[in-house]
């Protein structure tokens, strides 16, 4: 009896993973959404402040949803006022996963497209050189292979690391 209870156990718990997993995939979907529309931003927005606790990855979305708020806010006191927000935010989510190369990749990706006189551009080459450290040492196991993929074509457009590092990330990523 006791090893069907655990049995029982580790199949829920595998479910569990697996429905987180597909729900991270659906919210990076629902985010390259909302990085095109308002509307979608403030739905997705809305939908994710609801949650009680929400895990790192997750509240390194709401920072990015208020970083694109700013981006679909059209008076400059509103776009400031996001742009704190996500700030204060990625800085929590930083703070509970510093490894976490989604959530480095996130906060990256956004104070990209911040201009630097505005201040809230200074964590990129930070973000960028624990992405490329996680993504050396292999530690990217967990995340979705098409997110990594993502990460280093963004990595190349943006020109933030060198070819060649870039050539030996793309190289380690085919192995896995």
């Amino acid at each position: 009896m006791k090893h069907i209870f655990f049995f029982a156990f580790l199949l829920w718990g595998g479910i569990v993973v697996a429905n987180e997993q597909l729900d991270l995939r659906q919210l990076r979907q629902r985010y390259y959404a909302a990085v095109q529309s308002a509307s979608v931003t403030d739905k997705l927005y809305i939908e994710l402040k609801k949650q009680a606790k929400p895990s790192p990855v997750v509240l390194a979305y709401v920072g990015s949803l208020e970083a694109l708020k700013a981006k679909h806010a059209f008076n400059p006191y509103n776009k400031i006022q996001y742009l704190k927000a996500a700030d204060q935010t990625m800085r929590q989510a930083v703070k509970a996963d510093p490894e976490n190369v989604e959530i480095r990749f996130l906060r990256y990706s956004y104070q990209y497209y911040v201009p630097e006189f505005l201040g809230y551009s200074a964590d990129k080459s930070e973000d960028v050189a624990v992405i490329v450290a996680q993504l050396s040492a292999g530690n990217y196991r967990k995340q979705d292979k098409e997110l990594v993929k993502n990460m280093l074509a963004f990595l190349q457009e943006t020109k933030a690391v060198p070819t060649s590092e870039l050539s030996k990330l793309h190289a380690a990523l085919a192995q896995h």
